[in-house]
């Protein structure tokens, strides 16, 4: 690559980042401190101060905290079942049994945007840590009516997975890798 080019392309992308952090400005993005729960965020007339409390009982293992932010139709699309979880009840019984399967959980970093928020977690398991992220939607009345989880690495969430099916008592998944002596056939 020729060398003038470099100064150039360095130009461009100090621009592009610029305009990304301007552009998430200017669309009411909002960031929580390192390990701190989500700060309260009011955008669009919507009070998303559910999204705080409720990560806060995550974060103190508070059982009992955790289904009073949530709307009665409350939807959660996760890593534990493939079928998503409905209501209230069932939705706060499954994140009951995480509360009891992991050691430790601290919130990273929080962003809101109108009744969206998403929020980036990392928590522990015997040792195994996982870093996460969901996206929470609020309804009006501000109560979370929608969760959608994603965890990584991949075989770490696997293994979560695993050590909550035997305490909770379902089906556990399994990652299968693939052996060379398995593609060869």
């Amino acid at each position: 690559m020729n060398k003038a080019v470099k100064p150039q392309r360095r130009h461009l992308l100090a621009r592009l980042s610029t305009s990304l952090l301007i552009g998430a400005a200017q669309i009411g993005l909002a960031s929580a401190a390192v390990a701190a729960p989500p700060s309260s965020a009011t955008e669009q007339g919507v009070d998303t101060s559910q999204v705080d409390t409720y990560f806060k009982a995550l974060v103190n293992k508070d059982k009992q905290g955790i289904a009073p932010h949530f709307a009665p139709d409350i939807v959660l699309l996760g890593p534990i079942f493939a079928e998503p979880t409905n209501g209230r009840e069932a939705v706060a019984q499954v994140l009951s049994g995480f509360l009891d399967t992991i050691d430790t959980l601290e919130v990273n970093r929080t962003f809101a945007s109108g009744r969206d928020v998403a929020v980036f977690f990392s928590f522990s398991v015997n040792g195994v840590t996982v870093k996460g992220n969901e996206h929470l939607h609020v309804n009006g009345n501000g109560l979370i009516d929608s969760i959608e989880v994603a965890w990584r690495p991949l075989a770490a969430s696997v293994t979560v997975q695993e050590i909550m099916a035997k305490k909770l008592g379902f089906p556990p998944m399994h990652l299968v890798q693939e052996t060379a002596e398995s593609s060869a056939h």
